[in-house]
């Protein structure tokens, strides 16, 4: 299931910005919409405490809303630079939900805890599209493959029948077969908590699981 592409044009910064949803992201926005509905029904009480600080209150809905949008744009843009726009300020609308009781000092450390995690995540989002994006990896083509799947049998009989059933959805998926051996020639696919060389640098055309 495909929501059929948008195409919004946002000039020369961000390009076209493609929005689309399959199957996970709708269940993804599901979850997102009920949880903030549930989030604005307590807190349509909860936040009658406050009473005296109208403007402050007011704010706390904006930000609310903004989060609320935000996440949903994270699941459905599929441009890499609106994507970590769209982060940004979740991460930012974020922030200033959870430090809406400034004057308690554990609010503030928390507030600060998830700032920090937040753009963390960021910059390692930001590291790993760079590199996917210079990094095409092509399993196979046409119903072939050329990759192995390097496995050592271990007496996990579960662990066993993981790997083949992931050999399985590999077939599944590409319509290739993909043999598991202990060792072969050629590019691999390292299976296992510690696969052979598993200390040294990557080698071309290497993937480990």
């Amino acid at each position: 299931m495909n929501i059929e592409d948008l195409i919004l044009r946002c000039g020369p910064v961000f390009g076209n910005v493609r929005l689309s949803a399959d199957a996970l992201s709708l269940w993804f926005i599901a979850v997102i919409c009920v949880v903030f509905a549930c989030g604005a029904i307590y807190g349509r009480d909860y936040m009658k405490r406050y009473g005296g600080r109208g403007a402050a209150v007011k704010l706390h809905w904006a930000h609310y809303a903004v989060c609320f949008l935000s996440m949903v744009a994270l699941c459905l843009v599929r441009n890499t630079l609106a994507f970590l726009v769209a982060w940004e300020i979740m991460a930012l609308s974020s922030f200033f939900l959870i430090v809406f009781e400034s004057w308690k000092k554990e609010v503030i450390e928390a507030g600060t805890n998830f700032f920090v995690q937040s753009h963390v995540s960021a910059a390692l989002l930001t590291v790993a599209m760079w590199s996917a994006a210079g990094d095409e990896l092509k399993l196979a083509s046409g119903g072939k493959t050329e990759y192995t799947i390097i496995y050592k049998p271990t007496k996990d009989a579960l662990l066993d029948l993981s790997v083949r059933d992931f050999a399985g959805i590999l077939k599944e998926i590409t319509g290739a077969t993909f043999p598991i051996e202990e060792d072969a020639a050629g590019p691999k696919i390292f299976i296992g908590r510690r696969a052979p060389g598993d200390d040294a640098p990557f080698q071309s055309r290497e993937r480990r699981i």
